[in-house]
């Protein structure tokens, strides 16, 4: 299981807005947790980056680090202002997807936290192209968010639960991630018309999980909605309806074979969510050493 551990969190900003709203939530957890922060601009248009490898246009890579260094002095400002916290800055150049997960590496990054948006025009319209990629072979949990939040803080957090293995997985991450910040879990089994056979043994993972949290001193609300039409539009409305601030799911690895998308469901919560968006890279596990959540 993935466990909610503080150490490091990485945020890749490319100084868009969205990017922006990565920061502010990193600042918040970082100042909540005692996080190390770490900010990375990846720079990949393909001329700049050329030109840094020649000797030709020193005069335009000196303007391009210069800019860069004062908009992360900017974003530092604004961090030290409202969190007391001053992020470490690191500054790559080349494929924005490669070198985060390649930073999130050799930084040990506990938490990446990004925007659903960035890194050029393409990339805003299409959901997917550099997220998307990142969440996949991230080596930790990534905070994905889209829209700006209401407050900074936890008290809600909606955990999607089905009948696979990988479900059960964000278990254990979502009950530290609740214990730390006091909040509530609402664990919501989804079915369709044609999975009304799955409720009991849904039930039984439910209670488990309320069980397993009740060692933690976390509650957990459960809730079984059946005849479901589309999992990831009952997703958002619950978390509408009861102002949850976050929603933890895990990645479909599955859906790698793309290198593009995680699978309709995970695309669809993250083009919707209001609230930022954690997901967890699965990891392989025996079926046995899974049949209890505190195993």
């Amino acid at each position: 299981m993935t466990e909610f551990n503080p150490s490091k969190i990485l945020i890749p900003t490319d100084f868009s807005e969205i990017s922006l709203l990565a920061i502010k939530h990193g600042g918040f957890l970082a100042k909540e947790t005692n996080e190390e922060l770490i900010l990375l601009h990846v720079h990949h248009d393909p001329n700049i980056i050329q030109s840094i490898f020649s000797t030709s246009d020193t005069l335009k890579q000196k303007e391009l680090a210069q800019t860069i260094d004062k908009e992360m002095e900017k974003i530092n400002t604004i961090l030290f202002s409202n969190f007391g916290i001053t992020a470490k800055t690191i500054v790559k150049y080349g494929n924005p997807k490669k070198e985060i997960i390649n930073v999130a590496k050799e930084v040990n990054a506990t938490l990446i936290i990004m925007g659903t948006h960035g890194y050029g025009r393409l990339e805003e319209i299409v959901i997917g192209s550099n997220t998307l990629k990142v969440i996949t072979n991230a080596p930790c949990p990534i905070m994905a968010i889209s829209h700006p939040a209401h407050k900074l803080g936890f008290s809600n957090i909606v955990l999607p639960i089905d009948t696979s293995m990988h479900a059960r997985q964000k278990v254990q991450f979502a009950i530290q991630f609740a214990k730390k910040f006091n909040a509530t879990i609402h664990a919501l089994a989804l079915l369709t018309s044609s999975e009304s056979h799955h409720e009991p043994s849904l039930k039984v993972m439910l209670n488990q999980v309320k069980k397993y949290a009740a060692e933690s001193n976390v509650k957990v609300v459960t809730e079984v909605k059946t005849n479901v039409v589309n999992r990831a539009q009952a997703t958002i409305d619950y978390v509408i309806k009861i102002e949850s601030e976050l929603i933890v799911i895990t990645s479909d690895q599955d859906a790698e074979i793309s290198q593009i998308y995680l699978g309709p469901y995970k695309q669809q919560i993250l083009h919707l969510s209001p609230v930022p968006v954690i997901t967890i890279q699965p990891k392989n596990v025996s079926a046995t050493s899974m049949v209890m959540f505190g195993t």
